[in-house]
């Protein structure tokens, strides 16, 4: 899902609208920890800012110990969702 509507994007033909519940997406990041990953990007389909479960999402990445990444088009990136990112993440892309 997007907050923008480009002619360009790619994204738009594929989003349905729906997000990953929020225990889904904790267990999903235990098992990416579990497996011995190093880290996680999220991007795609969209700004990963829309996800109402942002802030948990990259605390949970900390917690685990699991480097984490966002590529966005940084209009959300405001706010505590900002502090968090930055406190947290190793990089954030912004797509133009």
């Amino acid at each position: 899902m997007c907050n923008f509507k480009c002619e360009s994007c790619n994204a738009q033909k594929a989003i349905n609208g729906k997000h990953i519940p929020k225990n889904a997406m904790m267990k999903m990041l235990e098992d990416v920890a579990d497996w011995g990953s190093k880290g996680i990007c999220f991007a795609g389909g969209g700004s990963p800012l829309l996800y109402p479960y942002t802030i948990e999402t990259v605390e949970k990445c900390a917690e685990l110990g699991l480097e984490s990444a966002l590529i966005t088009n940084g209009y959300l990136l405001k706010g505590k969702v900002m502090e968090t990112c930055v406190k947290y993440m190793r990089w954030i892309g912004i797509s133009v």
